[in-house]
């Protein structure tokens, strides 16, 4: 039984200490150049992500925390260049740190004590401990924050650990937070990994509100199981499959058992997963290296049977040696990682453009999930039916606003937010006045301007300012009742979409969806618009730095608005999107 009331005497001695030994750190860091160097970009981060900059100056203290108080040596020094002058508390602190570092913890709530007191589980070794956090206390009074796991900088009191600094959280397995960090820090342990690659781990808060992803009981997944055969076919494992070749590479993707399946012992699982199963085998075919990819760890049992039955020689073992959840999944295809699939990535990116199953469908990304589904409640858990449901709900509404001629629907776009009608309704406002944009309208993003526009306009951008110009740059091309529209419309497509070499007409077939009416009205000939609105990007915008071409185009892409434009580096550094989510 535990003496909580004296514990928390404990903890607050420690917690004490904590904060007189955090004046400190400035000079400690000031003599690691490495650290400060993350640190910076850490906290530059707050330019480019839609985030807080208070966030990102917590994140900066954390891993300066991280590598002070996980460091026995780092320890000690401070203590000595401390010691004349710290209290006799802080000093008791550090050496007692300096013989128990501290530690990063991946960790479960078992029991909750009260007094913000609770017994945890760490989900890597399976210890358990008695945590005092007040962060912790508070996050279980949210709904958003609850039945999640979560990731702490720990230290010891002689009693309890206590977590430093705001908890990480999440909903993936303690196996998958290890399968990304052995991306970047192949066998190393977690504080380490963590520790070498905190810039990395913060990819992972795209992840915070994903849940769990289930059909029915059964857990989605991404499995992975390399294998060689000198000698492969796939009529071997006879039912159907369907393939694709790209150059020495081959996908085969399962579609149809044969009768030979029922022979399997775990047979039963095809029909129990049916509506979910995705499996498909990769090849190099001067190699022989191979893989089993597979949508469930029940699939992959079922598959690498089949296999073995087939190539006795191969012996796949029972469980693959990568099962990662589909959100991590979705969130390392969103992104440039070192995947152990990577080579055969161009297959998989072609497969999925034909493909119907769910588990593949490019518009689900974490931050899609989280616009689609009420995240807020205690459940965790989330039937991927349901989202597949209100994603075809929501694009079937998005297209029965207007009617894509079919010559036109190789230039649709995919995978980005369309704003919901209330993000529209806030667009007719001038970039002054908006809170769909915020607007760094800046020195430096001055600077951007006038060097690709070479000075041109750096007499009128100085004098109204950088959002001034560009609303006037639409409300002088277009009528005073669709100007602002098409600027916000515009200007939040590129946001999103302007990373990438895209046509400029399908800019303008996106917006067109978007408003049909009144734009139709003006300019009676959908194709009217379309070539107004693309010339008026290879005019206007190109020429005053908001977008780049890929080439110069020829006469016959600007009429028909078939050139390809991206957003320039001047324009990422003056627009993100607002605090539009409060509306």
């Amino acid at each position: 039984m535990y003496n909580l009331k004296e514990i928390k005497k404990t903890c607050d001695l420690f917690f004490k200490a904590y904060q007189s030994y955090d004046d400190f750190i400035p000079d400690w860091l000031d003599s690691k150049p490495p650290l400060r160097k993350t640190v910076r970009a850490i906290l530059s981060k707050a330019d480019t992500v839609d985030l807080p900059e208070a966030f990102w100056k917590v994140q900066a203290s954390l891993y300066t925390d991280a590598h002070m108080l996980t460091d026995p040596k780092a320890i000690r020094k401070m203590l000595k260049e401390v010691e004349p002058f710290a209290s006799e508390d802080t000093r008791k602190a550090l050496a007692f740190w300096a013989d128990n570092p501290g530690f990063w913890c991946f960790y479960a709530i078992k029991e909750t004590l009260g007094d913000d007191f609770f017994i945890i589980e760490d989900l890597v070794t399976g210890q358990t401990h008695l945590l005092h956090s007040s962060d912790i206390g508070y996050m279980q009074t949210d709904a958003s924050y609850r039945n999640k796991h979560y990731l702490s900088l720990m230290i010891f009191n002689g009693s309890c650990l206590q977590a430093i600094g705001f908890p990480k959280f999440n909903s993936l397995p303690a196996s998958d937070l290890q399968f990304f960090l052995s991306l970047f820090s192949p066998g190393l342990a977690l504080s380490p990994a963590i520790n070498r690659n905190f810039i990395r781990l913060l990819d992972l808060e795209r992840l915070s509100s994903m849940p769990v992803l289930v059909e029915g009981d059964v857990e989605m997944k991404q499995t992975w199981q390399p294998f060689r055969l000198k000698d492969f076919s796939i009529f071997d494992l006879q039912g159907t499959w369907d393939s694709q070749e790209k150059g020495r590479l081959q996908i085969y993707r399962f579609v149809q058992e044969a009768a030979s399946y029922a022979s399997l012992p775990n047979f039963h699982i095809l029909e129990a997963e049916r509506g979910i199963l995705a499996v498909s085998l990769v090849r190099d075919n001067k190699s022989g290296e191979m893989a089993l990819f597979t949508s469930t760890d029940n699939t992959y049992a079922l598959f690498a049977l089949l296999l073995n039955r087939s190539y006795p020689e191969l012996n796949l073992p029972e469980k693959p040696s990568v099962s990662i959840s589909l959100g991590l999944s979705l969130l390392l295809s969103d992104g440039d990682y070192l995947l152990p699939w990577n080579k055969f990535k161009g297959l998989l990116i072609a497969q999925d453009e034909y493909n119907d199953n769910p588990i593949l469908v490019p518009e689900l990304t974490p931050e899609r999930i989280e616009e689609l589904l009420d995240l807020s409640g205690d459940d965790n858990h989330v039937d991927i039916r349901d989202i597949l449901s209100r994603l075809t709900s929501q694009k079937q509404a998005y297209q029965d606003t207007y009617p894509v001629d079919p010559n036109d629907k190789g230039f649709e776009m995919s995978d980005w937010p369309v704003p919901p009608q209330g993000i529209q309704d806030l667009f007719d406002s001038t970039l002054n006045d908006s809170v769909v944009f915020e607007v760094m309208d800046d020195s430096n993003s001055k600077d951007l301007f006038n060097i690709l526009t070479n000075g041109s306009y750096a007499n009128l951008i100085e004098q109204d300012g950088l959002a001034s110009f560009i609303t006037s740059l639409f409300a002088y091309a277009f009528p005073e009742d669709v100007s602002m529209f098409l600027m916000n419309a515009f200007l939040w497509i590129l946001f999103y979409k302007g990373r990438d070499w895209v046509p400029a007409r399908s800019y303008a077939l996106e917006i067109l969806k978007m408003k049909s009416y009144p734009l139709t009205p003006i300019y009676f000939e959908r194709e009217a618009f379309l070539q107004d609105f693309t010339a008026f990007i290879k005019r206007v915008l190109c020429t005053r730095g908001i977008c780049s071409l890929a080439k110069r185009p020829s006469s016959e892409e600007v009429r028909l608005g078939t050139y390809a434009i991206k957003g320039s580096d001047a324009f990422f550094s003056l627009i993100r999107p607002g605090e539009y989510r409060s509306y």
